[in-house]
């Protein structure tokens, strides 16, 4: 049996394949490691401009990479009218603006959702600060995604996305590990 190629494909496939494109992530470009330790290399960037410089060359190898998703606060700048034209520059854009509520010991049980009123007010200007750095940057906001909806695949309603299967009535949801031990 043959590998399939390109051209097995059929023209409107090869068509969609020559329009994809692919935004990075600005992680993927720092330093990095495991949950234990970050390994420093060097060379790496050590800032949001110097991430950008290194998408521009992976666009300029690849011509598929013309994006780049920022993360907040890692990728926080005090100007982002020239970060945006930094990347202008290079010939790339910023595309999504990632914020960072994980991180932080604080959001440990959550954060909108945190049972803590001051910790989810914390999350909730996060984000806003996330939406005023799309805005700055030009990133798609809540404003392109609301009018995209009408795309998104509803459960029941997509021939392809039946939605998640309904439990059984009165089915122990709990999994095997929180179920308690059977007596003897």
């Amino acid at each position: 049996m043959t590998t399939p190629s390109l051209a097995d494909l059929p023209p409107q496939s090869r068509s969609l394949l020559q329009t994809q494109t692919i935004e990075l992530p600005s992680w993927a470009f720092g330093n990095s490691g495991t949950r234990f330790r970050v390994f420093t290399t060097a060379g790496a960037p050590r800032d949001p401009f110097e991430k950008i410089d290194d998408v521009a060359q992976v666009n300029a190898f690849t011509g598929i990479t013309p994006r780049v998703s920022l993360h907040i606060p890692w990728d926080r700048v005090g100007d982002y009218d020239a970060l945006r034209a930094h990347a202008q520059e290079r010939g790339v854009s910023i595309g999504t603006i990632n914020s960072n509520v994980f991180q932080d010991e604080d959001y440990k049980l959550g954060s909108l959702c945190n049972p803590d009123e001051t910790i989810r007010a914390k999350a909730v200007a996060h984000h806003l600060e996330c939406i005023d750095i799309m805005r700055a940057v030009g990133a798609p906001g809540p404003e392109d995604l609301a009018g995209r909806r009408h795309q998104l695949p509803r459960p029941g309603l997509h021939p392809r996305a039946p939605g998640p299967p309904r439990p059984t009535p009165g089915a122990d949801l709990r999994g095997p590990r929180l179920r308690p031990a059977a007596s003897s």
